[in-house]
């Protein structure tokens, strides 16, 4: 997608005996669930947040890449770990806030290269900080564990921060939220699925996929196929924070139990839900 600068591999750590130092990172006693980084470098964030799942691995590719990484590991499968340094953004209110991601992706340990393939499923743990009065910074929001951001195993750098912060926009009157359109294909059928993960600072980050905006199965070489496109906007009213969301669909589509090539031309509309932290089509 974009090339990645910088490098430091885990043997690099090791050298440098960064494995042996505790992590930068202060808990204030009356905040004991707060969490406070002295920067956030590669060393300060993967001693805070990875530091037990760290395995030495060497990957050429990513050396000459200059990616910074680590060796891990992931339900027995072996895994790196890569690093994207944090880049600055405003939230809504104009206050000043950083994003970085980290990466999960397979490894063949034996031959030392990255596992590409598209059953394959890249997870990206996504952190939000907010900087104190002091220089340091807090986390603000994260998506982790089964809150991380799922892609294709084709891509070696899903989402960087600065394409995250590209894609920011202002989706209610006092948030704004990542907008992702996620094309994919297989075997004829292709689908773009509309996902939001707004920034509202709230602990868990999500990211919510509300509808399927466009699709087709036109390579799949049936005499009858079906193809449709949906237009989304976001509405002036407002639930829960964010606006509404209004999706015009034409084109045609296959019936469920017919299984026949039907017109499509209809209007959906989505409501957030706060408490749920997605959309709800109400119409």
């Amino acid at each position: 997608m974009k090339k990645i600068v910088l490098m430091a591999s885990l043997s690099v750590l090791c050298a440098t005996g960064v494995l042996a130092e505790p992590p930068a990172v202060s808990v204030p006693q009356k905040q004991k669930q707060a969490v406070i980084l002295k920067n956030l470098d590669f060393k300060t964030v993967m001693m805070a947040f990875y530091q037990h799942k760290i395995r030495h691995v060497v990957i050429p590719e990513l050396d000459a890449e200059k990616v910074q990484y680590v060796g891990s590991e992931a339900d027995d499968i072996d895994t790196v770990l890569i690093f994207y340094p944090a880049e600055k953004y405003t939230n809504a209110a104009g206050e000043e806030r950083y994003v970085l991601t980290v990466s999960e992706m397979g490894v063949d340990k034996g031959r030392k290269e990255i596992i590409y393939c598209g059953a394959c499923t890249v997870q990206t743990d996504v952190y939000l900080f907010s900087k104190t009065v002091q220089g340091q910074y807090q986390l603000v929001s994260q998506s982790v564990g089964e809150n991380s951001w799922a892609s294709s195993g084709y891509n070696i750098s899903p989402y960087e921060p600065k394409a995250i912060v590209r894609q920011l926009k202002l989706i209610g009157p006092k948030v704004k939220g990542y907008i992702e359109e996620d094309e994919s294909g297989l075997q004829g059928y292709s689908t773009t699925i509309l996902s939001i993960a707004p920034f509202d600072e709230r602990p868990e980050l999500k990211m919510d996929q509300i509808a399927e905006i466009r699709a087709d199965d036109g390579a799949t070489g049936a005499d009858d196929t079906y193809a449709f496109e949906g237009q989304y906007r976001f509405l002036n009213s407002v639930h829960d924070g964010l606006y509404d969301i209004e999706i015009k669909y034409q084109g045609t589509q296959r019936a469920d139990e017919s299984r026949k090539i039907v017109p499509m031309n209809e209007t959906r509309v989505y409501h957030y839900n706060a408490k749920q932290q997605k959309y709800i089509q109400v119409k």
